[in-house]
């Protein structure tokens, strides 16, 4: 999995209390720097927060520690637990954990579906003491999905007679063009991938034949895997401009041939085409929403509770799962074939209701939204006696 460069860059800090040190020393890339908290026996929690400023948002999915050495063997980040704002008001618990005692480099990867404005770091102490935080370094990475590349390389192109090479649609090369010129409506271009492939996006760019005309109108695109059968996928009308244009369409089923005809010609007459290049690549999907968890819904603290919980993925990729329980807590799965119920468990310590919902993430990878959510209420013995009509 490849993530992104820090993202913690180019907006501003802030925190509480911050009596040791400014706040951007833990974004400042310099680990001899450091931002610390004393809190005097005061309540233990201390924040550091990250705006990103207007209009900019990230999908944090690692989350990078490296804790300042405070005396001796001790070093100065024990709990912990990171939240995503978009309006510095509302926080949502992405995960929580804890350092261990020492001055290296920690890394914990999470799932989250959500672009957050504000970040919060939330400290419970060090492991020199509980009123004393000590950091010297905080970095947040987002996941890079690489995109497939124009799949339209390697194989070989075809074309309708009244035509010049095809390969020149394909080659990368906006100085040259590929055109037809027959006597009736009817152009079209091929291409044989000698692959698989399941397309889902379109991309061409016209030549300006002039008297302000370009040289694609009508297009439809069509799939094979003989070359003989072919099964419409899209179809759609250029417009009269020689920038690139762009096209994505739901297509479900592999095919190793693709080809393109051009019914309507070009803006210039209907019995010619004249294109610079054209390109088609593989999209990935994102897996289904997850089911709501499904489990009891009443318990008592120390107990533990089965939900279960599954998702589709549209390309039939193995999913994982995760829930998270309404405490602070989360669960995940590993990789499971797409539509498999997966069962996770959980224990409350504390009575109170909370709300269970799930996530689920492909290979490729790529996120699900958020499930919708169950409740469960744990209560205190007599009190969960009493929640489940046993007296």
């Amino acid at each position: 999995m490849q993530y992104s460069d820090d993202f913690l860059t180019g907006g501003s800090a802030s925190g509480y209390p911050d009596n040791m040190g400014s706040p951007s020393n833990a974004f400042d890339n310099n680990e001899s720097s450091y931002w610390g908290s004393a809190s005097g026996g005061r309540p233990t929690s201390c924040w550091l927060k990250y705006d990103l400023g207007s209009g900019v948002t990230k999908k944090a999915r690692k989350l990078c520690l490296k804790a300042a050495q405070v005396s001796g063997s001790y070093y100065g980040i024990q709990g912990f637990a990171l939240y995503g704002s978009n309006n510095d008001n509302d926080w949502t618990l992405l995960t929580s954990g804890e350092q261990p005692n020492d001055g290296t480099w920690r890394e914990y990867t999470f799932l989250n579906a959500v672009n957050y404005r504000y970040y919060k770091f939330v400290f419970n102490g060090s492991w020199y003491s509980a009123d004393y935080t000590l950091v010297a370094e905080i970095e947040l990475r987002e996941i890079v999905v690489a995109p497939g590349g124009d799949i339209l390389t390697g194989g070989t192109a075809s074309c309708c007679s009244g035509a010049n090479d095809p390969e020149t649609a394909c080659d990368n090369n906006e100085s040259n063009y590929w055109y037809s010129v027959i006597s009736t409506p009817g152009s079209w271009w091929a291409y044989d991938t000698t692959d698989s492939k399941k397309v889902r996006k379109l991309r061409m760019k016209a030549v300006n034949i002039g008297y302000g005309a370009c040289g694609i109108k009508d297009w439809v695109l069509y799939g094979s895997n003989d070359s003989s059968n072919w099964t419409q996928i899209s179809s759609g009308t250029q417009q009269n401009n020689e920038s690139w244009q762009e096209y994505t369409f739901d297509n479900w089923n592999s095919y190793r041939y693709y080809k393109l005809a051009f019914p309507g010609g070009s803006y210039y007459s209907t019995d010619r085409v004249y294109i610079y290049e054209i390109e088609m690549y593989e999209v990935a999907l994102s897996p289904g929403t997850p089911s709501t968890p499904s489990g009891p819904s009443a318990g008592a603290p120390g107990s533990s509770y089965n939900f279960s919980t599954s998702s589709t993925d549209p390309d039939g990729l193995q999913v994982k799962l995760q829930i998270s329980w309404g405490d602070g807590n989360q669960s995940e799965s590993g990789y499971v074939n797409s539509g498999q119920s997966v069962s996770l468990s959980h224990a409350y310590t504390t009575p109170g209701t909370y709300t269970v919902k799930a996530i689920a993430e492909n290979t490729v990878p790529l996120q699900s939204g958020w499930s919708s959510t169950a409740t469960i209420v744990i209560a205190a013995p007599g009190s969960y006696a009493r929640v489940m009509g046993l007296w």
